[in-house]
């Protein structure tokens, strides 16, 4: 049975950075990851990432602080945290734009989930795939007392490993916006 030929990875994983709470800052730019080596494609990044953003960390019960700047050149951005329990006006759906060029945005909750991953994205209307596609979006990890007890994989990057899947549309092997004509 032929199940078509294999296609040959050259880049290496690629593992965020984490950042520790309760206190973060975190800033969108304007940026460029080279998805194939030597194409550069247009993207956004948080915290001089040029792809994505770092990876949070959470304890279920602490109440988390944010200092959000978008850099970006010319778009409202936000950013939504992706099934959090939390009060409407943290959180980062259409209705908190993040004006470009150095707009803020300072939300501020308590996290009340149990353990588990989940992720951070924009969320502007009409705008949410492309931003998501181009790089607006970052995993969270949420620990908690029952999930410290048990003997899990501690150790980021080696033996616990943040994967993040996204489908990208490539043009002559430049990222494209993923919205079909």
């Amino acid at each position: 049975m032929n199940y078509g030929s294999a296609q040959v990875f050259t880049n290496e994983l690629a593992i965020p950075p984490t950042l520790t709470g309760p206190n973060f800052t975190l800033t969108v730019n304007d940026t460029t990851h080279e998805f194939y080596t030597g194409v550069p494609s247009t993207t956004y990044g948080y915290s001089g990432m040029g792809y994505l953003g770092p990876t949070l960390i959470f304890t279920s019960g602490e109440t988390v602080n944010f200092n959000l700047t978008n850099n970006t050149a010319g778009t409202n951005v936000t950013v939504h945290w992706h099934g959090f329990h939390l009060p409407a006006k943290w959180d980062g759906g259409p209705g908190n734009p993040i004006a470009p060029n150095g707009g803020t945005w300072f939300p501020s909750f308590e996290v009340m989930q149990n353990a588990s991953t989940m992720w951070y994205h924009s969320h502007i209307h009409g705008l949410t795939a492309v931003q998501v596609g181009r790089g607006m979006a970052g995993l969270i990890i949420i620990n908690d007392g029952v999930e410290s007890s048990l003997d899990l994989p501690r150790t980021y990057g080696t033996d616990d490993i943040p994967i993040i899947l996204q489908d990208k549309e490539f043009e002559n092997n430049s990222l494209r916006d993923g919205v079909s004509e």
